[in-house]
């Protein structure tokens, strides 16, 4: 049973992570515990709260946990949806640490996450800094390939 007081704390736009559970499957559920994100997002109904976990979204078609007071702590909160904006990964590389998330919550897992930074974030100046000596140190490195190679080809 989940109590009012804890019924409050769950944010219906959240994205919840739990830690990964080997040992058993959920419910009546028949996918292993490596065919999921393990983020999670709450569907509250009038009689319950249950988590289901972001890879298929759907209740019937994966691993879901009925909450209750005593297994409301195994989900930690990432993020409100509310909160942020989905970004490319190159912008995603702009962000202090503390301003963005690389989470998986669809069903390109965790192999193809998705990237979020707060709405009320900016870039930061160190992290675009760092992006561009990446990138004028890899235009570098093709230049001198490409000398080389020229060279070899010359002699």
């Amino acid at each position: 049973m989940l109590s009012q007081e804890n019924r409050k704390k769950i944010i219906q736009t959240g994205l919840y992570a739990r830690e990964i559970d080997k040992r058993t499957r959920t419910g009546a559920s028949t996918y292993p515990y490596w065919c999921t994100n393990w983020t999670f997002f709450p569907q509250i109904n009038e009689d319950e709260v249950v988590m289901i976990d972001s890879y298929y979204k759907s209740y019937q078609h994966n691993i879901h946990y009925y909450i209750d007071d005593k297994n409301i702590q195994d989900f930690k909160l990432i993020f409100d949806f509310n909160d942020v904006r989905e970004v490319e990964q190159t912008t995603y590389q702009e962000y202090a640490d503390d301003d963005r998330y690389q989470v998986a919550c669809d069903s390109g897992g965790r192999r193809y996450p998705k990237h979020f930074v707060k709405k009320s974030a900016s870039p930061s100046k160190e992290r675009q800094l760092e992006c561009i000596d990446l990138e004028i140190d890899s235009y570098e490195r093709k230049l001198r390939y490409l000398k080389e190679k020229r060279e070899s080809l010359v002699r």
